[in-house]
């Protein structure tokens, strides 16, 4: 998210300048965040977070959510008049909504998510399918927060926008091609599907491991002696000794030189003042 507002302000730091001729260039660095595994649920899980749901437009947000894998603003903004049950097809987009960079596609509707869709039809009071009382739903934080405690989550552990990542880890694992995955999910092309979700293809780096694999079966590396050696190891001696290292190289408590040392400290001095040196300005 930080990343992301800095890329648009840079943006507009080189509009600025391209207006305005000799105007300042500051320069303006991205953030560079570690890698993180999207979130996503496995079925026990989604069973649990959809038994814990007590109201059931959270129910029914569940289910559509595994089923569509739609946005949750998407979801959000769903009316009864763009549902085709006749059909099968859910127009996630509404008419007169330019398609944006998250574009919402049309969706088919599953036999599992049928019943639940004609349900929610005939005992509804609103435009909307994610209604609660007659009345539009723009958010679920909330209610969906309580039902994932009540599942056994850990607080924020799970969004309203995990089920989306799961919808699509779903469809990785049971081997569907990723440009088809791109296109549910509402991408243009392949590019985020394969940062985020190709390694739970089952062919994902197939050719690749089978080509080594190859090699290493033409080859006496496998066929090591080493390989009884370390089947015969055995851990408790090596935890043993593990922690005699560690007692050995350890420093005792309050001993002079034990590590505690604070270069920080030398730099500031006892009065905690940074001294002057010859490159700051006195």
């Amino acid at each position: 998210m930080i990343d992301r507002e800095l890329s648009v302000l840079r943006a507009a730091v080189i509009l600025y300048e391209g207006r305005h001729k000799g105007a300042p260039k500051p320069r303006i660095y991205g953030v560079h965040l570690p890698e993180t595994r999207a979130r996503w649920l496995t079925v026990a899980e989604a069973e649990r977070l959809a038994a814990a749901a007590t109201c059931p437009y959270v129910y029914l947000y569940i289910l559509l959510a595994l089923a569509t894998a739609g946005r949750p603003e998407a979801l959000f903004d769903l009316t009864w008049d763009r549902i085709d049950l006749g059909v099968g097809l859910i127009l996630l987009n509404p008419a007169g909504r330019v398609q944006t960079g998250k574009r919402r596609p049309d969706v088919p509707i599953d036999d599992r998510l049928r019943p639940a869709l004609e349900a929610a039809r005939g005992a509804s009071a609103c435009a909307y399918v994610i209604e609660h009382g007659g009345w539009p739903i723009n958010s679920i934080r909330k209610a969906f927060a309580e039902t994932a405690a009540r599942a056994g989550f850990e607080k924020g552990e799970i969004t309203p926008y995990t089920l989306r990542h799961t919808a699509a880890t779903w469809m990785a694992q049971r081997a569907v091609p990723l440009w088809e995955i791109a296109d549910f999910l509402g991408h243009e092309d392949t590019r985020m599907v394969e940062r985020v979700y190709a390694h739970h293809h089952p062919d994902y780096m197939h050719r690749a491991k089978t080509a080594l694999g190859g090699v290493l079966a033409q080859s006496t590396i496998t066929q090591s002696p080493m390989l009884e050696a370390l089947a015969a190891r055995d851990p408790e001696a090596l935890a043993e000794r593990r922690q005699k290292r560690r007692q050995k190289t350890a420093p005792e408590a309050g001993a002079e030189g034990s590590g505690s040392h604070n270069p920080l400290k030398d730099m500031v001095g006892a009065a905690g003042i940074e001294p002057a040196t010859p490159t700051m300005s006195t």
